[in-house]
């Protein structure tokens, strides 16, 4: 069984809401999921995998689990930063 690793996300300002569906092979194809370290403001759904919300300013290290019929885990960054606005442009 493996989680799918979505590389790094970026977030350009705190204020946009996020949707990542994460994916999962293998195993029994009815997953359980989890994560650790998920910006502030972002949430994932145990039972379909997607993470959704407004994440806080940062730099996070998100570890993200499915357990069905196996258990595995990827570990990908997640940048939230504020994006200069040119006055100019």
């Amino acid at each position: 069984m493996t989680v799918v690793n979505p590389g790094t996300q970026s977030t350009r300002l705190p204020a946009d809401s996020v949707m990542l569906q994460m994916q999962a092979t293998g195993g029994s194809g009815s997953y359980t999921w989890s994560a650790t370290d998920l910006p502030p403001g972002l949430t994932i759904d145990t039972t379909t995998g997607l993470i959704t919300g407004t994440p806080s300013i940062g730099i996070y290290n998100v570890t993200v689990t499915a357990v069905g019929g196996g258990q595995a885990s990827t570990t990908f960054t997640w940048r939230v930063r504020r994006e200069a606005i040119c006055p100019r442009c």
